[in-house]
C-alpha cells in the first residue's frame, strides 16, 4: 500500500515556547528583553542575559533595540513596553523624565515600516527630587509577516526636561542595579527592559 508522506509534513517553523497563550484569539506572546553590549549595540533577546550597560542616559538619546527573525513568524495581537525611567537629581530646579517608543519592522534592505507610532510614558521627578517610575506603553499590531533576517525594532528615545544629574532607562534583563524610588509605590522597581511580543499561533 501507497503511503501518503504529506500526512507527515510537519508544521511551519514558529518559536519553541511561548510564556503566555489566549485560546480565544489563537494567539501567543512571548517576553523578550533589551540589553546594550560592550560596543553599544542594543538587541531584543529571549534569554535573561546580562547587559554590559544597565541603562542609557542623557538628554533626547535614542536606543533601537532589535530582534532578527530566524524563521518565518507572524505578529498579531497587542504588544506591551514595560520599562523604568528614573531621573537622579540634585539642585532646586526642576527635573523629568519620560521615554517615547516607537515598533517599526526593518526589512532586508534596511528601509523601515512603523507598526506602532510614538507612544511616550509617565514622566517621574521633580524640584530637588531623585524618583523613578515603572511604566507600560502599548498597542495593537495588525497581522504582519516577517521573513528570515528581517528585524523588529523598538525605537526608544529618552525625553529628559528641565535640569538634573542623569535621565535614565533601564534595561538589564536579569534585573541589577538600583533605581530611585518609584514615585507610584516608594520602593526600587525592576530594571528590566521588557517587550511582549503578540505571535499568530500556526494552526
Amino acid at each position: 500500500m501507497a503511503v501518503d508522506f504529506n500526512k507527515f509534513k510537519t508544521a511551519p517553523l514558529a518559536i519553541a515556547s511561548y510564556d503566555y497563550f489566549d485560546l480565544a484569539t489563537n494567539q501567543s506572546f512571548k517576553d523578550f528583553y533589551g540589553s546594550v553590549d560592550v560596543d553599544l549595540n542594543a538587541t531584543l533577546s529571549g534569554n535573561n542575559s546580562e547587559s554590559n550597560y544597565l541603562y542609557s542616559e542623557g538628554g533626547t538619546t535614542e536606543r533601537n533595540f532589535d530582534y532578527v527573525f530566524g524563521v518565518p513568524l507572524v505578529l498579531s495581537g497587542k504588544l506591551l513596553i514595560t520599562a523604568t525611567v528614573d531621573t537622579i537629581s540634585a539642585g532646586s530646579g526642576g527635573a523629568t523624565t519620560s521615554a517615547s517608543f516607537r515598533v517599526l519592522k526593518v526589512n532586508l534592505a534596511d528601509a523601515e515600516t512603523e507598526l506602532l507610532g510614538t507612544m511616550t510614558t509617565n514622566t517621574c521627578g521633580g524640584a530637588s527630587v531623585s524618583q523613578s517610575r515603572r511604566v507600560v506603553v502599548g498597542g495593537e499590531i495588525s497581522e504582519t509577516i516577517f521573513k528570515p533576517g528581517e528585524k523588529l525594532r523598538i525605537e526608544a528615545i529618552i525625553n529628559a526636561g528641565g535640569s538634573a544629574v542623569s535621565f535614565r532607562l533601564y534595561h538589564d534583563p536579569v534585573n541589577r542595579g538600583i533605581p530611585s524610588n518609584d514615585a507610584v509605590t516608594g520602593v526600587p522597581p525592576a530594571t528590566t527592559l521588557k517587550v511582549t511580543i503578540p505571535f499568530k499561533t500556526q494552526q
